[in-house]
């Protein structure tokens, strides 16, 4: 107990040392004085504390070949994690949202970069699975709080172009997805299993950033209610506008988008979860090159989650969404269906492109639609856009242990047809906007 106390106080004292060293010296988020460049580096910060929370959440399922390997789990058991990082995510964005829109809590972003970080470091140091089950849901936590205070700040700073600013904030995340298994593989290659403790530093660093520059980070809201706020931001970009108006919520056009969110959720996330352990058990590779493959498909969707804000603002955010959810479904039929190596290398590509191309519009969509409670609309959206579908991932497992992974992505497929499906019911954005 006695040590227990000396390593949380250490870290205690390293954290507030280390967040004040940055309010000193780091220069690039210091007090902006020219508007434009004080939204770039707004953003940016924002870009960077999306990716320390969300590496946890992307090394995850490269995480899990191993946990099997090594702690000698079942598929139903290692996705039990990934539902232990979702479920409570999915419970807690939404709330978190909502208290974020009737008051402004802006230190909840660092105390979310911590915990997620913290949770997932803890892993490899736990033998017991329910404590290992108990770690990931405090990352999720941690997640959880995050991605609503995050996305609405994003929308808030962003006077024009917000979906390109949101794909900015939201590219963050999908090179986490992208980085988190190679540092996951690389630590634990290079210390074992306990070698996850790493993911603790990057938390650490972004905690105590986040933190010391947090005044700067919120001037441009400075002084404003949060109605005000929204209103502000929402009437900016017309296109976001629920039938011409920016103070009118239209929760059944939302109720539809969330609908697609839940399928997409679910396909993003059975890919994420089941490509590491289909490379291991189908095309019988190495862990290792399981966590290689799931960072290509994560890095393809870098480049698509930046490519889908700017096409948005250009040609209209329900029909990337078309484009999006469409193109997925030949692709992973023919991934599924045609179990060869270098082909389903090749095919990661335009998968996770076609994957993340909607992501931003659709935050973007869902703020527009109701934007009188911005917040809960990103903790939705963004939040259990990537969350929700991780509550499925034991009944995928299950599926897996009963009747082979092929027919966890047979699953997938169908899925991926109603995802398509629901696109065409979604209302445009504005009389004339499709």
């Amino acid at each position: 107990m006695c040590q227990a106390y000396i390593y949380i106080n250490g870290i205690y004292y390293y954290f507030v040392s280390l967040q004040k060293y940055l309010k000193k010296r780091v220069i690039i988020f210091a007090v902006m004085k020219n508007t434009k460049t004080g939204l770039k580096k707004h953003i940016y910060l924002l870009m960077l504390s999306h990716l320390s929370v969300d590496i946890n959440q992307g090394a995850l399922p490269a995480a899990l070949p191993f946990l099997i390997a090594i702690k000698g789990m079942n598929y139903t058991s290692a996705t039990g994690l990934v539902f232990a990082s979702n479920i409570t995510s999915s419970i807690v964005q939404p709330l978190s949202g909502y208290l974020g829109d009737r008051s402004a809590r802006f230190w909840v972003s660092s105390l979310g970069i911590l915990l997620a970080g913290s949770g997932f470091a803890m892993i490899g140091l736990l033998d017991n699975y329910w404590a290992i089950f108990v770690a990931i849901m405090l990352s999720g936590v941690g997640n959880a709080i995050f991605h609503p205070e995050g996305g609405r700040l994003t929308n808030q700073i962003s006077d024009t172009n917000k979906g390109a600013n949101m794909s900015i904030f939201a590219v963050g995340g999908s090179l986490a997805f992208a980085v988190g298994p190679l540092v996951l593989s690389a630590s634990v290659t290079g210390f074992g299993i306990r070698g996850t403790s790493v993911f603790f530093i990057p938390a650490l660093i972004m905690a105590a950033a986040s933190l010391a520059l947090v005044k700067n980070m919120h001037k441009e809201t400075e002084g404003k209610t949060l109605p005000e706020m929204n209103d502000k931001a929402t009437a900016a970009t017309p296109e976001l506008q629920v039938n011409g108006s920016a103070d009118k919520d239209d929760w059944p056009a939302f109720a539809k988008l969330s609908v697609f969110v839940f399928f997409r959720s679910t396909i993003l996330a059975g890919l994420s979860t089941f490509i590491p352990l289909y490379w291991v058990g189908v095309l019988m590779q190495t862990q290792a090159a399981g966590s290689i493959a799931l960072s290509v498909l994560s890095f393809a969707s870098v480049f698509s989650t930046l490519a889908g804000g700017f096409l948005a603002d250009r040609i209209g955010y329900k029909k990337v969404m078309i484009i999006s959810a469409v193109t997925i479904v030949p692709l992973l039929a023919v991934f599924t269906f045609i179990p060869n190596l270098l082909l389903s290398f090749i095919l990661l590509i335009p998968m996770g492109f076609a994957l993340q191309l909607c992501f931003s519009p659709v935050i973007s969509t869902g703020q527009g639609f109701v934007p009188r409670h911005i917040g809960f609309a990103t903790g939705v959206t963004m939040g259990m856009g990537i969350s929700v579908g991780g509550i499925t991932a034991p009944i995928l497992g299950r599926i897996s242990d009963l009747y082979g992974l092929p027919t966890t992505f047979h699953v997938l497929i169908v899925l991926a047809c109603i995802a398509a499906i629901t696109t065409f019911f979604i209302p445009g954005r504005k009389a004339g906007t499709q």
